[in-house]
């Protein structure tokens, strides 16, 4: 069996950091390696990690990034830390501080899913949710494709898993494709990460099964869903998508996302929400220009919380 080498992303959250830890700590497949990235790189963090009875049960590294690299960056750390320590059949599994596992038997229960699905060497990792992006129009399908019914496949296939539900790659896979894109920041860098292996070859697998066991149902989403509230989660969404689709080349995605969802859909609000509506329309123009550059604006950060 390969081991389970997992990175942690945490940001400010102690008490999230400490439910997350005791979680993975009562798995009854637990892991054998943990990287945690501690994106504010706080002594804190140090002492909780080293103190807690998971360090007992699991080597456990602590990374520093006092730059805040995001989601993204972490796992690029974390990934660059085991080269030489993970073997290629190894498997590599993300986790956001803020989303522990649902049951003690979930690391258990996807690794065995993961142990058949990957015997075929082509498929290069698997999760409990994923997504195929259709080029055309820029939107994303989720897979499961319908996670209310009671019945369905055990497994799906998926350009990409999805952050937040335990998307686990084939370490030497990863490598191949030079793992997770630290430029992205956040948002979207597993649909990224998917893309690229998708292009070398390989596919992925969404435990449909599995994520409907664990899952609440949630109600699909269209085109034009009223306008969220301000979040700097919102820029990096769409800058991040703009780059995807302009590196696939996929241009008719791109001119509907541009067109239709970050133009004309605040713009048809702002009679009913004019601050709202400009708000997005301002951060939606600030993602298409950084989108298209052939590097990231290293202003970018404005969109960061103070």
């Amino acid at each position: 069996m390969a081991d389970l080498y997992g990175a942690l992303c945490t940001y400010r959250r102690s008490s999230d950091l400490v439910e997350m830890l005791n979680r993975l700590d009562s798995q009854t497949r637990p892991l054998d390696h943990l990287v945690v990235v501690d994106n504010d790189a706080d002594d804190h963090v140090i002492d909780l990690v080293t103190k807690h009875p998971i360090s007992n049960r699991v080597t456990v590294e602590i990374l520093g990034a006092p730059d805040n690299p995001g989601p993204a960056g972490a796992f690029a750390l974390a990934q660059q830390r085991l080269v030489g320590v993970a073997q290629p059949d190894d498997l590599f599994i993300t986790f956001d501080d803020d989303d522990p596992p649902a049951t003690d038997t979930l690391l258990e229960d996807l690794s065995a899913f993961a142990e058949v699905e990957l015997a075929d060497e082509t498929v290069a990792g698997v999760g409990l949710r994923g997504g195929v992006l259709n080029e055309r129009t820029g939107m994303i399908s989720p897979r499961p494709q319908h996670p209310e019914l009671a019945h369905g496949p055990d497994s799906e296939e998926a350009d990409h898993l999805h952050g937040g539900w335990f998307p686990c790659y084939r370490f030497g896979a990863l490598r191949e494709v030079s793992g997770f894109d630290e430029g992205l920041f956040w948002g979207f860098e597993e649909l990224d990460v998917g893309r690229r292996l998708r292009a070398h070859g390989y596919s992925l697998r969404v435990a449909s099964a599995l994520y409907r066991s664990v899952a609440p149902v949630r109600e699909p989403t269209g085109w034009f869903t009223p306008l969220a509230e301000p979040s700097w989660r919102h820029f990096y969404r769409h800058r991040n998508l703009i780059r995807i689709l302009r590196r696939d080349r996929a241009w008719a995605g791109l001119s509907l996302t541009i067109g239709l969802r970050l133009v004309l859909k605040p713009l048809v609000q702002v009679r009913r929400s004019p601050t709202l509506a400009f708000w997005h329309l301002r951060t939606n123009l600030d993602a298409v220009r950084d989108g298209f550059r052939r590097c990231p604006d290293p202003k970018h950060r404005r969109h960061l919380p103070s």
